[in-house]
């Protein structure tokens, strides 16, 4: 998107010259206090740094999650746990299902793909949905 206009935007207006690729061409602005500007500076430094701890636990909470949910894939193997939540709790074991089949789809991701472990020749097919 480029900023038609004499006034830079206050993005650009809040970058520190030393951030800038050609310092010598920073303009000044007009409307945006030199309070404001710090103001934006502190909310970026603050959401850079929550960033950075949501980056540092993406890793592990994903592991956890996907972890649980195969947990929760191999529950619904069991014929007296499943027979048992289809009969007492029907809600639940449609949104076990569901984690279930989320757990399959595949991820968008811009990175290389994760290897996948090598099935065994174990297969087991089961409806996981409950009658309605």
């Amino acid at each position: 998107m480029t900023h038609m206009g004499k006034t830079p935007p206050p993005i650009l207006a809040a970058t520190d010259a030393e951030d800038l690729v050609d310092p010598a061409m920073r303009k000044e602005t007009s409307g945006i206090t030199r309070e404001q500007a710090e103001r934006m500076k502190a909310e970026m430094a603050s959401l850079q740094k929550n960033i950075k701890l949501i980056e540092g636990t993406l890793g592990p909470d994903h592991l956890r999650l996907v972890v649980a949910g195969r947990y929760v894939e191999r529950l619904l193997t069991n014929e007296r746990i499943n027979r048992y939540l289809e009969k007492n709790h029907g809600d639940i074991l449609g949104e076990f299902g569901r984690i279930v089949a989320a757990l399959s789809r595949p991820e968008p991701s811009s990175e290389a793909p994760v290897a996948q472990p090598a099935q065994t020749g174990k297969t087991q097919t089961r409806s996981l949905a409950h009658p309605g």
